[in-house]
């Protein structure tokens, strides 16, 4: 009867043991299944991307192929200046630059800049052909003489120019006299500052301007370098989003006339290539319009490119509109623009505005 009962109770271990051993065995056994499947699930959704942006990119090539213009250039270099409008990310991305002018033997080469005011030296000194930015650095430019004239507004900024600060003494405009002010001098949110000074009957006088350069107005702001600052909005997000603080936004450049965004060519190269400039901005028309018709897309593009966080061109995006302004709507505030600038003395010449305006490269491609 005992040796039974010890045979009972090593049979009962033993059949633990094995029933252990198989828990262990499957518990082993299921990490690497569920890596499989885990890496499986991957393989599959990084295909399915793939593949989405495949279509994705069939589809705009065969919605942007006309490109509306006849391109009798050839064996010319184009110097394309840019500095972080969320236009070159689409082209480049699609390759239209090659699509357009390979044929051609024309060559696009693009140079990346910090601000407008840096542009316009460069197309002064015959380095850059086409270069987009704010009205103020291209009216300067001209007035000192420069081979420079302006072809098309591409984007209305007049909310996202916006003066900013992280001081609770600071309200409202009227709150800057004696302050510290940060801004690019010579920009257009620099001019927008000019312009809301003036609204509340101050000048530069009445506060002290700290020239910073672009990428830096919002850093100096954040370290306390300046008591308020004047930038593109998106400067102001990059911070915000990478150190967890938040600006107060106490103006933005709406009615002012200096937010309209313009692309400035060098008057000689436009000249000698009108082809070639009415080209580029039936790139920037196709741009546009992937943009607004394919939102998603586009701040996937975009984010990628400048290897930033979706949230920064996503948020840009609420106060940035990516549109051709009207001609006649170009024209018109580009001409009120040089008034504001002659009667306020900071040009010393009141540039002729059909000298500066030239709107036949965009007329050339339907753009009214």
């Amino acid at each position: 009867m005992k040796n039974r009962i010890v045979s009972i109770i090593m049979a009962a271990v033993l059949a633990a043991a094995a029933l252990t051993g198989c828990t262990t065995a499957s518990v082993a056994q299921a990490p690497a299944e569920s890596e499989k499947k885990a890496e499986s699930s991957e393989t599959a959704e990084s295909s399915e991307e793939s593949t989405d942006e495949a279509e994705a990119a069939d589809a705009a090539d065969d919605k942007y192929s006309d490109i509306g213009v006849d391109i009798t250039s050839s064996d010319v270099k184009v110097v394309v200046a840019e500095q972080g409008y969320y236009i070159a990310p689409i082209i480049e991305h699609f390759g239209w630059y090659e699509k357009v002018f390979a044929d051609h033997n024309i060559t696009v080469e693009t140079v990346n800049f910090d601000s407008g005011p840096e542009i316009i030296e460069a197309i002064s000194a015959g380095s850059v052909d086409w270069g987009a930015m704010g009205t103020q650095p291209a009216v300067s430019g001209a007035a000192n003489g420069g081979d420079i004239s302006v072809v098309a507004s591409f984007v209305d900024q007049s909310k996202s120019g916006v003066l900013a600060t992280l001081s609770d003494d600071i309200n409202s405009v009227k709150d800057l006299a004696g302050k510290k002010v940060g801004a690019k001098v010579g920009s257009s949110e620099y001019a927008f500052l000019l312009w809301a000074l003036q609204e509340e009957g101050l000048t530069v006088d009445d506060i002290e301007v700290i020239n910073l350069d672009i990428a830096a107005v919002a850093t100096a702001l954040e370290n306390g370098e300046v008591d308020a600052a004047v930038c593109n909005i998106n400067r102001f997000l990059r911070v915000e989003v990478d150190d967890g603080i938040k600006f107060k936004y106490i103006k933005n450049a709406v009615g002012s006339g200096t937010a309209l965004q313009v692309i400035a060519v060098r008057n000689t190269f436009a000249e000698e290539h009108p082809d070639i400039i009415s080209a580029l901005l039936e790139l920037y028309v196709w741009a546009e319009d992937y943009i607004a018709n394919n939102h998603d897309e586009a701040v996937k593009i975009i984010s990628d490119y400048f290897g930033v966080e979706p949230d920064i061109p996503e948020n840009t995006l609420t106060y940035q509109t990516y549109e051709f302004a009207p001609m006649d709507e170009f024209y018109d505030t580009t001409d009120k623009y040089l008034d504001f600038m002659y009667e306020n003395e900071y040009i010393t010449e009141r540039i002729p505005t059909d000298d500066f305006v030239k709107v036949q490269y965009a007329e050339a491609i339907g753009l009214k």
